[in-house]
């Protein structure tokens, strides 16, 4: 596998450089700035590990302080020898695990030792003569405390179907990589406040019930009371006063808030009641969504987007939890490296990714075409672009991320600023040379359709997971939003407030909205049904 130092420099943590200074008191900001000390917590492994251990064996010839340490944890596997077992303990706080060498000597129940089991085992903690672990614990008493027998324990030492592991929901968290993946799925969270703070924008929590859908596409959850007792009664009053929904985008509360603050986002759960059975779709699931005001073209609204991913690979790629999660998939990490596509499908190259129009895409199609690529769909002005063209476009003509901005406008919400060909025909930028050869193609189709009205958006497409995450400029005109509802087909009324915020200092924003479990996917190579502990879809909720 590729080496930690070579990943680290190829995904370095993005850098931002304020435009202005942040002036904070500095009254109590010492006392704000140390951890809380959790003595009456137990410590983890986690912290354990970063134990320096007894200097030498547990005969301690050379004089040195004894370390002596309490382990809490769960058996993970145990070796039972003659005079001595091997346990290896973990506890989810890291990857790694503690092995605890247990004399025969001591008074336990050996039978009850097994995986599964929840223990808290007391020793010194000295430096290992076995191979393996550089540390070890030299165990001196063992509490069992809570029993896992073997015989139907559903998550045994071996390879198990990811098919299995969604029937045992509730347990899977026990399986390496499964916990692998929500302990990275942590440092993510933690890298996308760091990046956002870091950059002055603030975090805002939206509401989960909403009156609208927001994409206009009807696929909500209805929300409901239930009736006080099971004798037939008359319907209820909505308890709203309203028909009330789960939301599936927070992105026009994030939208009335930016009126007030200039850059927001919010990482919260969105609901879509969409049937879809790919590996890229939940009906529950986590979205990253932020908005900028007084922003004039798509170009900042990529920067940030852009920039919070590459903060978020440079964090987690080549650290223990990736690599847990690859281990075992060398071939596929070795077929993504001779193919151009980088570290895990990630994108090999450091610079800023390629900016490219919808009709740049579709001349390079057909200039694939020409050199003999097969596609199933059509590639015609005015239609969406199928997995197959964005599989494409991200993996072998860009091989990396890449952005694909003016689409459409038909394809795309009513609340999407949009603009003449002629300003999204020459909207595209920084595309790679790769890409060079369907340039004139791109022009053409771009002439041929000179009358075709575009949306100021765009779309990032990954490797092997497509697209990632989508934004756009909003309207901000009280008229232009007004005429945009009727040509939607949407009641004015029912978006009065949002109309409302274009009559009162409204000013020309844009933001986007990603993925988050489609994001860990793509980092882990997973669909997203496996970035989640408990995931939801279309005729599948188990707990």
């Amino acid at each position: 596998m590729i080496s930690s130092v070579k990943i680290r420099r190829i995904f370095a943590p993005h850098r931002y450089i304020p435009t202005r200074p942040r002036r904070i008191s500095t009254q109590n900001t010492n006392a704000l700035s140390r951890p809380p000390q959790l003595t009456s917590l137990p410590l983890t492994i986690s912290q354990i590990l970063r134990i320096p251990p007894s200097p030498t064996s547990s005969t301690n010839d050379g004089g040195g302080e004894r370390v002596k340490v309490t382990v809490n944890g769960w058996i993970d596997s145990i070796r039972k020898q003659k005079n001595v077992s091997f346990a290896s303990i973990g506890d989810g706080s890291c990857a790694r695990s503690i092995q605890a060498v247990i004399p025969r000597s001591l008074p336990i129940d050996l039978e009850r030792m097994n995986r599964g089991a929840g223990v808290r085992v007391v020793g010194e903690w000295v430096r290992s003569e076995g191979r393996g672990q550089s540390e070890e614990l030299r165990v001196e008493a063992v509490d069992i405390l809570g029993d896992c027998p073997p015989e139907d324990y559903p998550i045994q030492k071996k390879k198990l179907s990811t098919e299995y592991l969604r029937d045992h929901a509730h347990l899977r968290t026990r399986y390496s990589k499964m916990n692998a993946m929500l302990r990275m799925r942590d440092r993510v969270t933690c890298a996308v406040h760091h990046y956002f703070h870091s950059t002055e924008f603030l975090h805002m929590h939206t509401p989960i019930i909403t009156s609208n859908d927001c994409e206009g596409g009807g696929e909500t959850f209805r929300l409901t009371t239930l009736p006080p007792s099971p004798s037939p009664s008359p319907p209820s009053p909505e308890f709203f006063s309203k028909p009330a929904h789960l939301t599936v985008s927070h992105q026009l509360h994030l939208e009335a808030l930016s009126s007030s603050y200039t850059r927001l986002y919010t990482l919260s759960p969105s609901f879509r009641a969409e049937k879809s059975q790919t590996s890229r779709h939940l009906a529950e699931f986590y979205m990253l969504e932020a908005e900028m005001s007084f922003v004039q073209d798509l170009g900042g609204v990529m920067d940030v987007l852009e920039g919070v991913v590459k903060s978020v690979l440079g964090v987690v790629v080549g650290g223990e939890d990736w690599r847990v999660l690859w281990e075992g998939r060398e071939r596929e990490l070795a077929s993504f490296e001779e193919r151009g596509l980088g570290v895990g499908g990630l994108g090999g190259g450091r610079g800023r990714w390629p900016r490219v129009t919808y009709d740049d895409v579709l001349g390079m199609l057909d200039k694939a075409k020409e050199g003999g690529a097969k596609f199933e769909f059509p590639t015609k002005w005015g239609d969406p672009l199928k997995s197959e063209h964005e599989k494409y476009i991200a993996e072998e003509i860009f091989k990396g991320p890449v952005f694909v901005t003016d689409y459409p406008a038909h394809q795309k919400p009513f609340y999407m600023a949009t603009s003449s060909p002629s300003h999204s025909s020459s909207s595209s930028s920084s595309a790679s040379p790769s890409s060079s050869s369907g340039t004139s193609s791109a022009s053409s189709v771009s002439s041929q359709n000179a009358d075709r009205t575009t949306a100021k958006c765009f779309d990032l497409l990954v490797p092997h997971s497509l697209e990632l995450a989508g934004g756009s400029l909003r309207l901000h005109t009280h008229s232009s939003l007004l005429s945009s509802l009727s040509s939607h087909n949407l009641s004015p009324e029912e978006f009065g407030w949002y109309l409302d915020l274009r009559k009162w200092g409204s000013v020309p924003h844009g933001g986007f909205g990603m993925g988050f479990d489609r994001l860990m996917g793509w980092i882990g190579g997973v669909g997203v049904r496996e970035c989640v502990g408990m995931p939801r879809w279309a005729g599948r909720m188990l707990l």
